[in-house]
């Protein structure tokens, strides 16, 4: 899903995953339930109980996973703090950033 909006907001069954895609600076709200966030290259493993957010600070993958039900708003990145990609010629090309769901296995 391409997200072109200001915020999206979800809602996520138990064990639901949501990967965020070259997501650096886009904010992950909680709204009910609990959720775990990890990024792509990042240590630290976070949990949000509701009222509680994380900005993606790192480039690459973001991941979100419902611990139970849970409910959740995912706002873009704004501003400078998107990283554009390179292409060719060494002109810049900015890039997309979508969310994606799937099932834990």
């Amino acid at each position: 899903m391409d997200l072109t909006t200001d915020r999206i907001g979800l809602e996520l069954a138990r064990g639901r995953l949501l990967r965020l895609e070259d997501a650096l600076g886009a904010t992950v709200t909680c709204q009910a339930g609990t959720v775990w966030v990890t990024q792509d290259g990042d240590p630290r493993d976070v949990l949000l109980a509701p009222g509680e957010r994380i900005v993606l600070d790192r480039p690459g993958a973001g991941l979100v996973q419902a611990l139970d039900a849970a409910r959740i708003v995912v706002e873009p990145p704004h501003g400078p703090v998107r990283q554009p990609a390179r292409v060719g010629s060494g002109m810049r090309m900015p890039r997309r950033w979508y969310v994606g769901t799937s099932s834990a296995a």
